[in-house]
């Protein structure tokens, strides 16, 4: 499927008639990409539709130079638009983020500048989530069934959480983090914002507002409670991105 005929059918737009109304900017409204069993997923609030097939499950989902990345579970780290393996690890990688303009992964293997597959950071345990706050990388790592946060580079851990982090998000120029211990935190003085029932497996911002992932299925609004998505395929993980963005990704 074309990217226009793509366009078309999901969002129903008709991009001759925005060019004529100079009304293309409407291009620019995020979307979140899915990470699912078979697949990258593109929901806009009403919708959910599959937009890439994979062979195994997009664990990690990134962005870099406007280019879309995946990770899959056994290490492999990909260029979306072409399948094009650019790094290999020993161990899944757990997160992705961008950091002073590179692409950087992580997992149980530490901390690597994808590009040129160089270890910045190596770790004996877990490294669970990242996150860019204040112009710094800020790293979860696990050990021993509980969670330092902490500045890369220093390693002074921020806040410690009794089992696994699994979201790490900025809000309003303040960290968040949440995990398997079910609640959503403002990291730097443990202001409790949100519980759920069962263990959040990501955070994530979106049109400027926070939500979280529970259980790999259902999304929430984050301080409201309102469940927003409940995806019966999966949620892997949860990015998210413009519209136009997706002229990017090869159908």
């Amino acid at each position: 499927m074309k990217i226009k005929e793509y366009q078309k059918k999901i969002f129903e737009i008709d991009l001759n008639s925005f060019e004529k109304k100079g009304i293309e900017e409407k291009l620019e409204d995020e979307v979140l990409l899915l990470g699912g069993i078979d697949g990258i997923y593109v929901f806009d609030g009403k919708r959910v539709e599959r937009i890439i097939e994979t062979k195994e499950i997009a664990y990690t989902l990134g962005i870099w130079n406007n280019e879309l990345y995946h990770s899959s579970h056994d290490g492999k780290i990909y260029r979306t638009r072409d399948n094009k393996i650019i790094g290999e690890r020993k161990y899944m990688v757990m997160a992705l983020a961008v950091w002073n303009n590179e692409l950087y992964d992580a997992g149980r293997y530490g901390i690597y500048r994808t590009k040129d597959n160089i270890c910045i950071f190596k770790r004996d345990i877990p490294v669970t989530a990242l996150a860019v706050w204040n112009n710094e990388l800020y790293e979860a790592q696990f050990f021993n069934s509980s969670s330092s946060i902490s500045r890369v580079g220093d390693c002074i851990s921020i806040a410690r959480r009794d089992g696994i982090v699994y979201g790490l998000a900025v809000w309003n120029n303040e960290l968040y983090d949440a995990g398997n211990y079910k609640k959503i935190y403002r990291t730097k003085d443990m202001k409790l914002i949100g519980k759920r029932e069962d263990w959040i497996s990501a955070l994530v911002v979106w049109k400027n507002e926070l939500y979280d992932v529970v259980r790999r299925k259902k999304i929430y609004k984050t301080i409201s409670g309102e469940i927003i998505l409940d995806f019966e395929k999966g949620i892997a993980c949860v990015l998210p991105v413009k519209r136009n963005l997706l002229n990017f990704i090869k159908l």
